[in-house]
């Protein structure tokens, strides 16, 4: 998941995260949950390792997953993935 997306479960929290719930406040927040919880799931982005901003684009080795001069294959993926904003 990016900077922007947000879990369900995180967003039904921060609405009903108040001292003080006010009928009138209930009355508006109710209608949000109930939209909240049919939202479909958002879908983490996957970066292949042949757009990853980590993998040397010229030995193909990957240099964000800690393990000095890892071969990665162009369709490979994992959860350090980052997109290269270079345009190689």
């Amino acid at each position: 998941m990016n900077d922007d997306t947000i879990s369900r479960q995180a967003a039904i929290d921060a609405l009903v995260k108040r001292t003080h719930l006010t009928w009138e406040y209930l009355k508006t927040i109710y209608p949000m949950l109930d939209v909240l919880e049919k939202l479909p799931a958002a879908e983490p982005e996957i970066i292949r390792c042949k757009d990853c901003k980590h993998r040397d684009v010229e030995k193909g080795f990957c240099e964000g997953r800690g393990w000095p001069m890892q071969l990665v294959p162009d369709d490979g993926f994992c959860d350090k993935g980052e997109r290269r904003t270079d345009g190689r």
